[in-house]
């Protein structure tokens, strides 16, 4: 029947589409999980387009603050996605969707406009952060022009680039091609600081951080979350610091939870601690109170961060 007929053609798509997934040259059977995945993917894809249009994006704002207190703490914007009717996406599961059907390179610019648009806001209401940060794809880094459009859009916001980082994974930084030098070439002439997050758990091949302009290496929190029970991952943080030192860039600890992460990172020489302990992603507005909370009582930071968890 004409049923069964399109049953078998879209199980056929879907056995195709995972082949090509796979790498091509290969043959995949068709099982309804994959059919489920397949359907789901596609449903993200045609959710992404048009996401921004019907204003489903929005920034939570995580702080960072200095291992030693007393100088302003630094913000990283975070991307939420909300489904009217639906409910949020995570980013782990429609950012990678996002880089494969190349709509990462508009939601990119969008989040750098949200974020530089924000962070002007909060400076002009006399509200003291040194630096946002802001995550960016290797899919984004290779679109010409990125560079850009960057100091293009601090500009338009008037923000200044020196205070916008870009936080980049190793592996945007594995290609060491002209597009991605030219690229690097034009954020450095701006002064716009980069990053590497979750440091140590990709590429290995360490020679990246000598050819472009890193300044922060930020610990993944994998390595954050076991270095209290294991001895060898402690090690591994602490070798990171090092490097990190060693190379004249500033090391940041991601997901600390507790004080006894925090002691351990201090006493290590981590430079900068973001995560629960502090506080947790927020709205603008309540960032915006703990930054004033902050200001007004330095050094006390889990009163402030308690406060605002408790909202």
């Amino acid at each position: 029947s004409q049923t069964d007929f399109d049953s078998l053609l879209r199980a056929a798509d879907a056995a195709m589409y995972a082949a090509k997934e796979a790498g091509r040259n290969t043959y995949q059977y068709y099982s309804q999980d994959a059919l489920a995945r397949i359907q789901r993917r596609l449903e993200i894809e045609h959710g992404l387009h048009g996401a921004i249009e019907r204003d489903e994006f929005s920034l939570a704002y995580q702080p960072l603050l200095h291992a030693h207190h007393g100088e302003p703490p630094a913000i990283e914007a975070l991307l939420r996605w909300h489904r009217p009717g639906i409910g949020y996406c995570s980013p782990a599961e429609f950012i990678p969707i996002a880089e494969k059907c190349g709509e990462i390179v508009r939601i990119g610019d969008w989040v750098l406009s949200e974020a530089c648009r924000q962070a002007a806001a909060w400076d002009r209401a006399g509200l003291h952060f040194e630096r946002i940060a802001v995550n960016v794809s290797a899919v984004q880094l290779r679109d010409r022009g990125f560079a850009e459009r960057v100091i293009e859009i601090c500009h338009a916001h008037g923000w200044p680039p020196q205070r916008l980082e870009l936080e980049l994974t190793e592996s945007a930084l594995i290609r060491d091609t002209d597009i991605l030098r030219h690229c690097f070439d034009v954020l450095e002439r701006h002064g716009v600081p980069l990053a590497v997050d979750d440091f140590g758990t990709g590429f290995s091949n360490l020679n990246y951080l000598n050819r472009f302009p890193v300044g922060r290496l930020k610990i993944d929190r994998s390595f954050v979350q076991g270095m209290l029970h294991d001895s060898g991952t402690a090690e591994v943080t602490q070798a990171i610091v090092h490097l990190g030192h060693a190379l004249g860039m500033k090391v940041v600890a991601e997901g600390v939870e507790t004080h006894q992460e925090e002691d351990m990172l201090r006493r290590q020489g981590c430079d900068e601690i973001q995560g629960y302990l502090y506080s947790r992603p927020l709205s603008p507005r309540d960032l915006a109170q703990w930054l004033r909370q902050q200001h007004a009582a330095p050094g006390r930071t889990d009163a402030a961060s308690e406060v605002v968890l408790a909202r």
